[in-house]
């Protein structure tokens, strides 16, 4: 379940609102923080994508059909006027493959944003923070394609690219150690992704000055490594403090991170011997989520799972 950008009340793009050329900025997680106890510009880039945005909180996808208009206008103008390869014109790029895949429309995405990768390389400096971005954005949209090698490279070298450009204490580095130790995880490489998920989670305790739902799906994805090298005391306690901190975020009981939590929760109840508070938690999931299908399909298998009682 790691697959989730970013959360937060700061979100600052709307597809459907944005200039094609416009220099577009997401705010890449968090609650509210006032501009003059910490600065956000190091944490805001064009579409960056942070994978624990879960889908309520991603810019609505209002009017599909209007934006995409504007950017394929707005790319034919850029190609005429700079006749080449233009920087303007390969961010135009990148925000539309954000569109396509923030519609689902993965192959598309896919190709736009290659194309803005590359074209950023060729008219960029070696090293420059966008192209940082591009290979942010390309490795979660090929690791939703199925291509977890690619995108394992992608955040490989856009840690790289950060760290040598914005330095160690990047507001963005934690971002790409989640993503990058979600891979591993999810190559059952439990092993090489505790401790970059354990960098992020202490990096995001620094940063997060009150509880919040991305800190709470950093300590789920750390849980769920633990939980696959047997650590399974360090994962409860994990999962204790995630869900003792929703209780504080004011999200509703039926919010995504509630449902991730409970997911692993059940799972580390089961590898412990505990079936019938398993059990529990499996059910109440089910009250809770009666009238989310996607989210209920998961706790339903679970509950298959179960013995007899």
């Amino acid at each position: 379940r790691e697959d989730t950008p970013l959360v937060g009340t700061t979100t600052k793009v709307r597809p459907s609102a944005l200039s094609p050329t416009s220099q577009c900025r997401l705010s890449t997680r968090g609650s509210p923080i006032a501009p003059a106890s910490r600065t956000r510009a190091a944490r805001e880039h064009p579409h960056r994508i942070d994978e624990r945005l879960p889908e309520g909180h991603r810019p609505p996808r209002a009017e599909p059909r209007r934006p995409a208009r504007h950017f394929q206008e707005a790319l034919a103008l850029q190609r005429k006027i700079y006749g080449g390869p233009h920087p303007e014109t390969a961010l135009t790029l990148h925000n539309y493959g954000f569109l396509r895949l923030d519609e689902g429309r993965l192959e598309e995405a896919e190709a736009l944003t290659r194309e803005s990768l590359e074209m950023r390389r060729s008219v960029l400096p070696k090293g420059h923070s966008d192209l940082a971005v591009s290979l942010n954005n390309l490795g979660l949209i090929v690791k939703r394609r199925g291509h977890l090698d690619e995108a394992e490279a992608c955040y490989r070298e856009s840690l790289e690219i950060t760290r040598a450009a914005d330095g160690e204490d990047s507001l963005e580095i934690p971002v790409t150690l989640m993503n990058l130790g979600g891979i591993y995880r999810d190559k059952g490489e439990f092993a090489k992704a505790e401790p970059l998920l354990e960098d992020a989670l202490a990096r995001d305790r620094k940063f997060f000055l009150s509880p919040n739902v991305a800190l709470v799906r950093d300590m789920t994805s750390l849980a769920q490594t633990k939980t696959g090298l047997k650590k399974y005391s360090e994962a409860e306690a994990l999962l204790k403090e995630a869900t003792a901190a929703l209780g504080k975020t004011g999200v509703p009981p039926e919010h995504r991170a509630y449902a991730d939590v409970q997911d692993v929760y059940a799972a580390v109840l089961l590898k412990t011997g505990r079936v019938d508070e398993a059990r529990s938690v499996i059910e109440t999931a089910l009250r809770t989520f009666a009238a989310k299908p996607t989210i209920r399909a998961g706790f339903e298998k679970l509950q298959a799972s179960l013995p007899s009682r």
